[in-house]
């Protein structure tokens, strides 16, 4: 299902109060009137109509908006819940979590979303995907982040050449990664993995001397210099 369909499907099932609170919220998307909701969740998802939504979030809502985008593929329909959103914010509570997602759900920023493939049914837990136009809105480094290795995948062709025998060589060295057959499958894995703290902290502890060092150029912002740097052939 595409997510201009499931957004549409989420408006279609509000109540008319729900609708209300939407476009007092974000008036552009009644004018001018659209026909039905397909029509609206398209409007909904445009980038001007979402840039101007996030301009008026406060900066708990902006936070989770952006950890939510970097923690889904709205290409691949890979889905986050609530609780793994709280393990990437530090600080954060579950309860918090979802009552900012249901704010952004009722500003029609996020959607419900079927679980990832392969995760188990873990009861009445919730996953969400963002709209299809976010990742152009919040810019290629949302919170200050390179891009996932989703993205790295699709846009660089040597990384995506390299991802499935990295993965191998990591599962091999004793690393608890899922074994990946394909470049998505193995930049989905890598995703998932270094989304442990544990499992980073794992990997420098063997890494050569310089490693935080160098990673620490890097803390600020995703783009950084390292002096005399070389590439092997």
């Amino acid at each position: 299902m595409s997510l201009i369909r499931a957004l549409g499907k989420d408006l279609e099932a509000r109540s008319d109060d729900s609708l209300r609170a939407l476009f007092g919220a974000r008036p552009d998307l009644i004018s001018p009137a659209v026909p039905d909701f397909p029509a609206l969740a398209a409007r909904a998802s445009s980038r001007v109509s979402v840039q101007r939504a996030l301009e008026r979030l406060n900066r708990p809502q902006m936070q989770v908006l952006e950890a939510l985008h970097l923690c889904t593929n709205t290409d691949t329909g890979h889905s986050v819940s609530a609780e793994g959103l709280c393990r990437q914010i530090k600080g954060s509570s579950l309860t918090t979590i979802e009552g900012i997602l249901a704010s952004l759900q009722e500003l029609a920023l996020v959607h419900p979303a079927a679980a990832p493939h392969g995760t188990p049914p873990a009861g009445d837990n919730s996953f969400y995907l963002p709209v299809a136009c976010l990742k152009d809105v919040v810019g290629i480094y949302p919170a200050g982040l390179g891009r996932s290795y989703t993205e790295l995948v699709r846009l660089q062709p040597a990384f995506a050449q390299r991802a499935v025998q990295l993965v191998s060589e990591l599962h091999g060295g004793g690393f608890a990664i899922q074994d990946a057959t394909t470049p998505m499958e193995a930049a989905l894995a890598l995703q998932h993995w270094t989304s442990s703290p544990e499992a980073v902290q794992a990997i420098l502890a063997k890494a050569p001397e310089r490693t935080t060092a160098l990673l620490a150029r890097f803390r600020n912002w995703a783009m950084g210099a390292v002096p005399q740097a070389q590439r092997k052939a």
